[in-house]
């Protein structure tokens, strides 16, 4: 989650991350990887660079009432 600047480290909706499947760099502005992602620069920030954000499969699943929607 380090940026090129070494002071700065970005997580959430503002960073582009690694498609596992693919292997590209793609946009992904999903809750459950922001959270793991604010992890992950947290503990780097305070313990030094230990822990890395691998990447997303690319995975949604969203229901409203009934109804269940899913993509990878």
């Amino acid at each position: 989650m380090q940026t090129s600047d070494q002071s700065i480290y970005a997580a959430g909706d503002c960073v582009e991350v690694n498609n596992l499947i693919t292997q590209n760099k793609q946009h992904f502005p999903m809750g459950d990887a922001a959270n793991l992602q604010g992890r992950v620069a947290a503990q780097n920030v305070v313990f030094g660079n230990i822990e890395e954000f691998e990447g997303v499969v690319g995975t949604g699943i969203c229901k409203i009432a009934d109804y269940t929607a899913g993509g990878t």
